[in-house]
């Protein structure tokens, strides 16, 4: 799916490459003078990443999780702060695939999938992989892939277009097919990465993990291991490995920059656990197994708990627990568990979002908004925090209040698709029909639909007569959209509902 997305984006890339002086004269780019800056400047990149991430919001199931986006999110810009970035501007998005998979496209825009939880051990595993990624962008390989590309004798920019047309109106098999021979293989040869920069984005990668506090010794543990359960795979490579190939060669070099390294200690993060668990369970359909699994790690650990390691991993195998017995809807045994595990860690944000929902589940709202606000007394403005609270207080009659509390968010998070599908509703139930209009537009851009997002636009602009600035905005921001529905392959032939967001417990459609 994403090799797929990625490969509709580089034909698009190639295509604003071929015009590029044009293209950079009407847009009055800056030249920032890189090894890459001749063929796609930073700033063109980073649009040709956002609509790469609105086209994959389109066609791909994607998680609407607060808790795990925020903590996702955290690790990341850790990371970056201690990469080689010079554009820290990132976009992170959660998929709901159960496999292997990490991506960095152009423009800081940085994918994984819920599986990657699943087979990263450890919080240096999981955060090995996102290093990688992130060197990739450090190191701006797409542009330089995009310009070992640009020749004349493999891409034809005529073709390449009639191929875009064809891949978004019929589907991308049938655009590859348009494209000769030739040019299909030039394009396979530029997305999937060289050796030589896997290696380049490991090493920096390592270096990245040393100075965030990491074990560098887990990037090769992770590579050696996946080596190991997909070595007769076939054909059936997880889409990671296809893109990212492993070889003896690349494990040998990571190996070789750990030993220069002194050897450490690393203790395992409590929070990666918890979000481990919470994904394990998220993703297993029947909770009455995940129950018999969880207490039987519980008990495992607690068996070896002479040391502090195996009492981290208890808790968060716990915490699993807590949510297993919610989604069961044993909300007693669930509230006997969490509160418990919450004397021993009073202010886990993750915690006290449990808590909050036991009592939820229990009926008890009253109860989980008063734990909601201690929870924002102590963090103002927290994401995951303000998220759960606003949907309480909406269901609960309060929805301007709702509305109040979630709007400054998005100052913050303009470009967070969960945060204005659940404004829109909340606006919705407190008959703010401006608003709601106003707030599915900037829905619909983020999820790939500007037709939808223009639409709802003038909807709104009725309402606005009299308000002679706020109806000024509103136009402004029309011809904003209208110029990305230009720019968008594919984007003129949307007329319905456009993402597919899987929120934390099931899968909704904003219409």
């Amino acid at each position: 799916m994403i090799l797929k997305q990625l490969c509709h984006f580089a034909l698009y890339a190639l295509v604003i490459c071929s015009i590029m002086p044009s293209a950079t004269a009407e847009r009055n780019l800056p030249d920032l003078g890189d090894r890459s800056s001749g063929i796609i400047s930073l700033e063109l990149e980073r649009e040709i990443g956002k609509d790469f991430l609105r086209q994959l919001r389109r066609s791909a199931p994607y998680i609407s999780d607060p808790l795990l986006q925020d903590y996702v999110e955290h690790l990341t810009f850790r990371l970056a702060a201690n990469s080689e970035l010079s554009d820290k501007r990132l976009d992170l998005i959660v998929l709901a695939g159960t496999d292997i998979n990490a991506f960095a496209a152009p423009g800081g825009i940085v994918g994984i999938n819920l599986g990657l939880f699943i087979h990263g051990e450890t919080e240096h595993e999981f955060a090995a992989i996102l290093a990688h990624e992130l060197a990739h962008l450090s190191q701006r390989h797409f542009a330089r892939q995009i310009e070992a590309a640009e020749q004349p004798a493999l891409i034809n920019a005529a073709g390449l277009l009639a191929g875009i047309v064809l891949s978004a109106t019929t589907g991308l098999d049938a655009g590859l097919a348009a494209i000769t021979a030739g040019q299909a293989l030039a394009l396979d040869q530029m997305l999937r990465h060289s050796r030589a920069r896997e290696r380049e984005a490991d090493r920096l990668g390592i270096s990245t993990l040393v100075r965030s506090g990491h074990d560098p010794a887990a990037m090769a543990a992770m590579f050696e291991r996946l080596e190991r359960s997909h070595r007769f795979a076939g054909d059936n490579l997880p889409e990671f490995l296809r893109t990212h190939p492993i070889t003896s060669a690349r494990i040998a070099d990571s190996l070789n920059q750990v030993t220069r390294l002194p050897r450490q200690t690393f203790a395992p993060s409590l929070d990666y656990h918890l979000m481990r668990n919470r994904v394990r369970v998220r993703t297993n359909d029947n909770p009455r197994d995940m129950i018999g699994t969880l207490s039987d790690d519980i008990v495992r650990y607690e068996q070896r708990s002479f040391s502090g390691d195996q009492t981290v991993l208890a808790d968060a195998s716990r915490y699993g627990l807590v949510l297993a017995l919610q989604k069961n809807n044993q909300h007693i045994d669930a509230l006997r568990e969490i509160r418990s595990l919450r004397e021993r860690y009073p202010l886990k944000i993750s915690l006290l979002l449990a808590e909050a929902d036991v009592l939820t589940g229990l009926q008890s709202n009253s109860q989980a908004i008063d734990l909601l606000r201690s929870g924002l007394a102590l963090s103002p403005g927290n994401y995951p925090l303000s998220m759960a609270l606003a949907l309480l207080l909406s269901r609960g009659g309060s929805a301007a209040d709702a509305a109040v509390l979630l709007t400054p968010l998005t100052a913050e998070r303009p470009n967070d698709i969960h945060l204005w599908y659940e404004l829109a509703e909340i606006h919705g139930l407190a008959d703010n029909t401006l608003a709601v209009h106003e707030a599915r537009a900037e829905y619909f851009v983020l999820a790939g639909n500007p037709q939808q997002a223009i639409r709802q636009l003038r909807f709104a602009l009725p309402l606005v007569q009299d308000n002679f600035q706020r109806r000024e905005r509103i136009r402004r921001r029309i011809l904003d959209i209208e110029g990305l529905a230009g720019r968008m392959p594919g984007a003129s032939s949307l007329v319905g509902p456009s993402a597919a967001v899987t929120n934390a417990s099931s899968g909704h459609h904003l219409h």
